[in-house]
């Protein structure tokens, strides 16, 4: 009996001006050495060890609207003397990459400015391990607040930006505009919360944990390293929606509105089937699982001032009122 095994990534990449490029990413085949005159196979399964070399460029596994990137690991075992013949099997094995060798990608990010009629705003984003599908901690703190001001919302959206290359075309490049993934989709309400410092002069802060949307509505962010045809790009936005003093009259300027959400909520944009492998990654862990991984993986942040916890208060107003709007630059 011989032994055959074969490693193949196939991309395909359509552009949105017309086109579909079609690509064998890496192709690698090897034949793993047996016994000398075969080796005798009884009823069950049997092991065989080989080894691949893949490029550490190799294009990453995709599947978006604009393309996809599959892997496929293909054996076969050819049989000789009285049972002539071969069995072939194939099997998907999404190849990923991973930009820390402790394969963690912890993320810590805050951001100060001051704005004029709102003060000093400082918002950190922070998580031990940055995957599609996982957590990410939110902290708003206003450290000296307006007197005038009331915190009604807050919106985090996931800003996605493909872009596709040519390899057909040295030099091609089709940029696609960003995509807007709702994180918070119905805004976190702050419940009407009062800005104006408290007796102690410690401010205002809160904090939020979010989960990150998984495989099926946002894509891996594309390594520098990788040979990727279809790149990823992306950036978190938050905005801050804000009461002033000045509306405390919610008809004084424009008639009421209703605080129902319109939105039906994320709809899946990707045709291909969720790969089995992906039953083990973030996606599909249910939150308590997610919580109890963070707390166990908190001690690999980068050093950064402790971000106090407040729980969220009371659900917001069922009456919206004007709203004055600010997003960090």
């Amino acid at each position: 009996m011989s032994l055959t095994i074969k490693f193949t990534g196939l991309e395909t990449v359509r552009f949105r001006r017309g086109g579909t490029e079609d690509s064998v990413t890496v192709e690698e085949t090897i034949e793993v050495p047996l016994e000398p005159g075969g080796r005798m196979l009884g009823a069950g399964t049997h092991p065989f060890e080989f080894l691949f070399r893949i490029p550490r460029d190799t294009a990453t596994h995709q599947r978006c609207t604009y393309g996809s990137v599959l892997h496929q690991v293909e054996s076969v075992a050819t049989f000789e003397s009285w049972l002539a013949g071969s069995v072939r099997a194939v099997n998907d094995m999404p190849f990923v990459v991973c930009c820390s060798p402790s394969l963690t990608a912890p993320f810590s990010f805050e951001h100060h400015q001051h704005a004029d009629g709102f003060g000093l705003i400082t918002i950190s984003a922070r998580t031990p391990h940055l995957t599609v599908g996982g957590l990410l901690r939110l902290s708003i703190k206003f450290p000296s607040p307006s007197p005038t001001l009331i915190l009604h919302s807050v919106d985090v959206t996931l800003l996605q930006k493909p872009s596709l290359r040519s390899r057909s075309k040295p030099g091609y490049v089709e940029d696609i505009p960003a995509e807007r993934i709702p994180i918070s989709q119905s805004g976190m309400s702050a419940g009407g919360q009062d800005l104006r410092r408290a007796e102690d002069d410690a401010g205002w802060d809160r904090e939020w944990i979010l989960r990150i949307p998984d495989d099926d509505h946002a894509r891996p962010s594309s390594q520098p390293e990788s040979d990727d045809a279809i790149r990823m790009a992306h950036e978190l936005e938050v905005r801050l929606l804000l009461l002033s003093c000045m509306n405390a009259i919610p008809s004084a300027v424009l008639p009421l509105y209703s605080s129902d959400d319109p939105r039906s909520g994320l709809t899946p944009v990707f045709s291909l089937p969720r790969p089995r492998s992906h039953a083990q990654c973030a996606c599909g862990q249910p939150l308590n699982a997610l919580l109890a991984a963070d707390v166990s993986l908190a001690d690999t942040l980068p050093d950064t001032q402790s971000i106090p916890r407040r729980q969220q208060s009371q659900a917001e107003e069922s009456v919206e009122r004007p709203k004055h709007e600010y997003r960090p630059r």
